[in-house]
């Protein structure tokens, strides 16, 4: 049970701690965000322009 609780804690503490960093720096965290999806975006256009080369 202690080891549940302990988990449980430091969970807790990572989800403050990262909703902190959120409200400190929200400019990092949405230029992240779009870079992520911008990167995903590119790999998929790339992916999917090398299956209509491939004439899949």
């Amino acid at each position: 049970m202690k080891d549940i609780y302990l988990a449980y804690l430091a969970a807790v503490d990572l989800t403050a701690d990262l909703l902190n960093s959120i409200a400190r720096y929200p400019a990092l965290w949405l230029f992240t965000l779009v870079a992520i999806l911008f990167a995903a975006r590119m790999i998929y256009n790339i992916g999917y322009a090398m299956g209509q080369v491939a004439g899949l």
